[in-house]
């Protein structure tokens, strides 16, 4: 059987197949034997050293977690090495293709869906200790707000769908990849829904996604690659900050889209001039040159797709 990717490593039988995109990340694609799927994930790509060492990189940690976890196709991912990495959370990484089915809503899912009608607006928000520091963005709003998963419910990808149809304006807030946020409740399958859609997305190459999907000139104030943690600033550009810095400067960043979240629905491109100005008198504030980097790379990432 013919695989995507290249194969770049192989231990007790399970076989590992990377993608590379054009952007700094990489799918990968895990498979047992001859065609048996396993898994899959999205990683940053692997460099050269992390190919000459690979079990000592952190995409190694991911494909024995995603082994381990291959029995009940859940995995936790909560090995981070902390001393160098930081704080990065309890994600969850499970195969998307279990997942993809788009089924008629339950009596049950249709309650909970109905009580989140009560605005025009949804925020889908999974509850992630990571990312609480985006909730100034929509609290107090009087907004609708799904915290829950494709993975751990309630609500499966049909009444997601309903959702979205059902309010005019979608925020998206948290982890993600080009594939879409990781709470598995925006990805490719709910890109057309959204074209219809007024948008706001805060996640880690949220933007990447928008232009992969044909959303350029839909007016989309977004984030692309976007570090929030101690590691992802290590990783996207290359410096070492506390972890009480990055919260609170996150915390700064949100107040500035907080302060412009009714401009872009209908003006994202001046929303979009304004959170930035108001984001980067942060870079005044920082006490050291990588603080710098990360409020320069930051102001960057916002723009409208």
């Amino acid at each position: 059987m013919k695989h995507d990717g290249n194969l770049i490593f192989t231990e007790d039988g399970y076989s590992l197949y990377e993608t590379r995109r054009d952007d700094l990340m990489s799918s990968y694609s895990i498979y047992s034997g001859e065609d048996e799927f396993v898994g899959e994930f999205v990683d940053y790509s692997t460099t050269d050293q992390e190919r000459k060492d690979f079990k000592g990189s952190y995409v190694y940690e991911l494909f024995k977690e995603t082994i381990d976890g291959y029995r009940d196709w859940v995995v936790d991912v909560d090995s981070f090495d902390v001393g160098s990495l930081g704080d990065a959370g309890r994600y969850r990484w499970l195969s998307a293709r279990d997942y993809d089915e788009v089924t008629e809503p339950t009596e049950e899912e249709m309650k909970i869906v109905d009580s989140l009608c009560k605005s025009d607006t949804i925020v889908f928000h999974q509850e992630d200790p990571t990312t609480t520091m985006l909730d100034p963005i929509y609290e107090g709003r009087g907004w609708d707000v799904y915290k829950g998963s494709m993975y751990e419910g309630p609500l499966k990808r049909g009444a997601i769908h309903e959702l979205i149809k059902r309010h005019d304006k979608v925020l998206c807030l948290g982890h993600g990849t080009p594939s879409g946020l990781l709470s598995g409740v925006i990805g490719g399958a709910e890109a057309e829904l959204l074209k219809e859609k007024k948008v706001f997305a805060l996640w880690c190459y949220a933007a990447t996604y928008f232009k992969n999907h044909g959303f350029q000139g839909h007016g989309v104030l977004c984030s692309d690659n976007a570090p929030s943690e101690v590691w992802e600033c290590k990783a996207a550009c290359d410096a070492n900050v506390g972890a009480d810095w990055i919260y609170n400067n996150m915390l700064y960043w949100s107040e500035c889209l907080k302060g412009v979240i009714d401009m872009c629905w209908d003006n994202p491109e001046e929303a979009c001039r304004i959170a930035r100005e108001e984001y980067h008198k942060a870079y005044d504030e920082c006490e050291t040159e990588d603080e710098r980097k990360v409020v320069e790379f930051n102001t960057n990432t916002l723009q409208v797709v």
